[in-house]
């Protein structure tokens, strides 16, 4: 895998992590209020899986990482931080 594919794939997981932060606290207490929340939160984070999964296989051919995980988390972190 080249740098640049790397590269791309770091700031793709950054972002996604940022953006699944906010789009969980839009949709958290949606998720609560339900009596079937455990089959949305299921639903929730399966689709956000495949979504995270189908989005590194157009980029790196599916290649997963630590540090890509790691991105994610720092997306989040930071939105986190800028949320509150």
């Amino acid at each position: 895998m080249t740098l640049k594919i790397q590269m791309i794939s770091l700031l793709v997981s950054f972002i996604y992590g940022f953006l699944f932060y906010l789009v969980f606290i839009k949709i958290h207490s949606y998720l609560i209020t339900k009596k079937k929340k455990i089959i949305y939160n299921l639903s929730f984070a399966t689709v956000i899986s495949l979504g995270y999964f189908l989005i590194m296989y157009l980029f790196n051919s599916g290649y997963l990482h630590l540090y890509y995980l790691l991105s994610i988390a720092l997306g989040i972190l930071i939105a986190y931080k800028m949320t509150k």
